[in-house]
């Protein structure tokens, strides 16, 4: 994303979603280019201004429950419930727990919680997709299936047109009129003929 205003020499923004868990990566960078991308591996942490508040707002979207997946991406990625720092008993029960546990419990315990881990993904896998089935039936319902018929004036879109990014020049040709309703052959159009 960007350019935004200068940072500490950052223009832009790089940011990484991975497809299933929703877990997000981002890092300020000067440039878009395609160096930044290969070389994303770690966030960098030197940054003032709008670039030091990439890492709060990572903390707050992957914290969020997301619909979609029905859980959170940081529940996904790291087994359990995100711990607050106002959780700090709970957390020092856990640790506690954790640490006394004898060897064959706690190989019972990791072997249960991978098994509980691949479950919560496949069940995250299958909301979001029944999530975008719902969304597509949603789009279709919305869209309209029109008739056309000799002698109906039309406009076609110009798909060129979005390779050229001036805003003024008009992305519909036209008006045609229709003479011969027929099957498109290699994507050309034969039967219409110019107003």
């Amino acid at each position: 994303m960007g350019p935004f205003p200068n940072s500490h020499d950052n223009l832009y923004i790089l940011v990484a979603i991975d497809y299933v868990s929703k877990w997000v990566e981002v890092i300020a960078t000067m440039t878009n280019d395609h160096t930044v991308v290969c070389n994303f591996k770690q966030i960098r942490t030197d940054r003032k201004d709008w670039s030091t508040k990439l890492t709060d707002t990572l903390w707050d979207y992957r914290t969020a429950y997301k619909t979609p997946i029905e859980t959170t991406p940081y529940r996904l990625v790291y087994e359990k419930d995100c711990h607050l720092p106002v959780d700090i008993a709970q957390r020092a029960y856990w640790a506690t727990k954790q640490v006394n546990m004898s060897y064959d419990d706690a190989s019972k315990v990791r072997k249960l919680s991978l098994c509980e881990i691949e479950e919560l993904r496949d069940e995250a896998y299958d909301f979001a997709s029944t999530y975008k089935l719902k969304m597509k039936k949603v789009h279709d319902a919305k869209i309209r299936l029109k008739k056309i018929e000799v002698g109906q004036k039309v406009w076609l879109y110009n798909t060129i047109m979005k390779l050229f990014l001036d805003k003024l020049k008009s992305k519909w040709m036209g008006p045609y009129l229709i003479v011969r309703v027929g099957i498109m052959v290699n994507s050309k159009l034969k039967t219409l003929t110019t107003m």
